[in-house]
C-alpha cells in the first residue's frame, strides 16, 4: 500500500490550510509596511480611506474562496479510496465492500423516489450533468433520509474503515446516478465520450 494512501486525510488538509492563512497575514503584514509615515503635515480631519490590501477584493471573498477550495480538497481526500475516476466514476473494490456490508443498495432502494424527485427538479439532461447533480445531490441529503438504525450502521462502518460519515455519500451518489441513467436508457459508457477531463 502507498504510503500516500495510509495518510490520514486531515493530516493533509489542515498544512494546506495553515499554509493559505499564512498567506494571507503575509499579504495583509507587507501592504502594512508599504503604508506612508503619518507626519503632522499628513494628518487630516477626515477619516482615511482604508488600504485596498487585496486588489478590491475584500477579505470575506477570499476566506469564501479559501473555504470553498477547502471543500473540494476534503471532498476528494475524503472519497479517492471509494472510487475510481477515470472514465464515469464507479465503485472501486473497497467502496463496494462498504456498500454491501452496510447494505447500501436496501437503503437506496428506499430513499430513492426522494432523491430521484431532488435530482430531476434540478433539470439535468446531458449523462454528464446527471453525474455531477446526482453525486450533489446525494451529498445534500442522504444523511437526513437515513432511519436512526441505518445512520447506526453507516456510522459504525466508516468509522471502523477510517472514514467520515459524510464521505460515503458516493456510495449513494452513483447508485442514484446508475438507477436514473438506467430508467432514461442512456449507457453509462456515454459518460466516457462527453466527460472534458478525459482525453481520447
Amino acid at each position: 500500500m502507498r504510503l500516500l494512501e495510509r495518510v490520514n486525510t486531515t493530516v493533509l488538509i489542515w498544512p494546506l490550510l495553515l499554509i493559505l492563512i499564512v498567506i494571507l497575514l503575509w499579504k495583509s503584514n507587507a501592504a502594512r509596511k508599504s503604508r506612508p509615515a503619518v507626519t503632522a503635515k499628513s494628518v487630516s480631519t477626515a477619516p482615511p480611506a482604508p488600504p485596498d490590501l487585496y486588489g478590491g477584493r475584500k477579505l470575506s471573498e477570499d476566506i469564501a474562496l479559501l473555504s470553498e477550495n477547502m471543500d473540494i480538497i476534503r471532498d476528494y481526500f475524503a472519497t479517492r479510496h471509494l472510487t475510481i475516476r477515470s472514465g464515469p466514476v464507479t465503485l472501486s473494490d473497497k467502496g463496494l465492500e462498504i456498500r454491501d456490508e452496510t447494505d447500501a443498495k436496501s437503503i437506496f432502494s428506499k430513499i430513492y423516489p426522494q432523491l430521484k424527485i431532488m435530482l430531476v427538479a434540478r433539470g439535468p439532461l446531458t449523462p454528464y450533468d446527471i453525474q455531477a447533480v446526482a453525486l450533489d445531490t446525494a451529498k445534500q441529503n442522504f444523511i437526513s433520509m437515513l432511519s436512526a438504525e441505518e445512520l447506526g450502521t453507516l456510522k459504525q462502518t466508516a468509522y471502523k474503515n477510517g472514514l467520515t460519515l459524510d464521505s460515503l455519500y458516493i456510495i449513494f451518489g452513483i447508485m442514484l446516478r446508475d438507477a436514473v441513467l438506467k430508467e432514461r436508457k442512456i449507457q453509462i459508457d456515454s459518460l466516457s465520450a462527453r466527460d472534458p477531463n478525459i482525453k481520447k
